[in-house]
């Protein structure tokens, strides 16, 4: 099968997002942060259901199992360290902040860090997937899906092993593998690419005056789950109109480093930790004029890496 460069260059968009939103820059009353979780772990949730093999061999399914565990395991072991380093950092206490900097506790060992949740989930589904796409139809295990995103937040689990993370999102990796065993990305196109824009400008309007889109602990009342059922929706059609609107050309300019999003998702996490301690430190504030250069320089270090990594096992 071809590779559809236009997926490679969706994905560079969206962790291009991921990294930006990760960035402590002020945004001047524009709320960007809001807008940018309302749409890019959706969309890149959807790629990564997308991109799944449903029916690949048992021993290629155990052998990335395995291969992503040993990845998590050496990604958490470092962030665990980089934490507790930081404290001995002098001064550094003054500005540090107590969830993100701080001795090794044995949370840590079940809470992902920084935004390792995504490889814990991504596990998670596939195996699910593997497990029981083929003895449940598409409507059944997309609506059980639905289902168990929102019943999730009823369970008193919040970051532990990314419980509640894995629940929400789950439906979004469902869909992708739906379009694409249903061929239905095609369908999109038909879809006028003026009303699409149109879509994503009314959405992002409404992402503004709704709570940040980040699911990572239970409900504390009724309103909580009133959110994730209008935050969950509207990620769902801003995933499809962004992904309608990637259909066009100029996407695949950026395939070239979609291919390495692992390198920069995590790669990156360590540079935002680092500077969200340092930076006030040594009296550097970002705008967000150089939070977009340096979000931009964060993936492309991480993508030229990956880049030379493929280089040197190829030779």
């Amino acid at each position: 099968m071809t590779r559809d460069l236009r997926i490679d260059g969706l994905k560079f968009l969206m962790i291009f997002c991921v990294v930006l939103g990760h960035l402590d820059f002020g945004d001047y009353g524009l709320k960007i942060n809001r807008v940018i979780y309302a749409f890019h772990m959706p969309v890149f949730v959807f790629l990564s259901g997308y991109l799944t093999t449903l029916h690949s061999p048992k021993e290629r399914q155990r052998q990335w199992i395995k291969q992503t565990l040993v990845i998590y395991a050496f990604a958490q072991l470092a962030s665990v360290v980089i934490r507790s380093l930081l404290v001995f950092v002098p001064d550094m206490s003054a500005h540090a902040e107590s969830d993100d900097v701080g001795l090794a506790k044995w949370s840590d060992l079940i809470s992902p860090g920084l935004a390792l949740w995504y490889l814990v989930c991504l596990m998670y589904w596939r195996v699910s997937v593997w497990t029981f796409f083929q003895k449940t139809d598409d409507v059944k295990l997309l609506s059980l899906s639905v289902l168990l995103a929102l019943l999730s937040g009823l369970i008193p689990l919040d970051n532990e092993l990314a419980f509640q993370r894995t629940f929400v999102f789950f439906p979004f990796f469902v869909l992708g593998i739906v379009f694409k065993k249903r061929n239905w990305l095609c369908r999109l196109d038909q879809i006028p690419v003026i009303f699409a824009v149109i879509g994503l400008i009314v959405g992002f309007a409404v992402a503004r005056g709704l709570p940040t889109f980040m699911p990572k602990t239970h409900y504390e009342d009724w309103h909580q789950l009133v959110f994730r059922v209008v935050q969950s929706g509207l990620g769902l059609v801003l995933c499809l109109l962004i992904v309608r609107i990637s259909r066009a050309r100029f996407v695949k300019s950026f395939a070239r480093w979609g291919k390495y999003t692992l390198w920069i998702y995590i790669g990156h996490t360590y540079l935002i930790l680092i500077g969200r301690e340092w930076f006030p430190y040594l009296g550097i504030s970002l705008n967000l004029f150089s939070a977009l250069i340096l979000a931009a320089v964060y993936c492309l270090v991480f993508a030229w890496m990956g880049m030379k990594k493929r280089g040197a096992s190829g030779r």
